[in-house]
């Protein structure tokens, strides 16, 4: 999957995602990128690109209330909440 790909597909729903931190740990996250779940005052100010650094793209995870970045190439599993 391509991090274009990865970023539209997550702007349509809340999936829960398994993947590896760049440090090496597991990590478990409950993201999106749909923007009626995100609190207005967390929505990115301007024009941001899709993807960050290498295959990398911004998702916000819903547990901690906070914008992340996902490699895309280290996502072990994602599905559907």
């Amino acid at each position: 999957m391509t991090a274009n790909d990865f970023a539209n597909q997550i702007g349509y729903g809340v999936y829960d995602l398994e993947f590896t931190k760049k440090d090496g740990s597991l990590r478990k996250m409950r993201a999106t990128r749909q923007f009626q779940l995100i609190p207005q005052d967390k929505h990115p100010s301007g024009s941001k690109e899709v993807t960050t650094g290498k295959g990398s793209v911004p998702v916000f995870d819903l547990d901690l209330n906070e914008w992340r970045s996902v490699i895309v190439d280290n996502i072990i599993s994602m599905k559907e909440a």
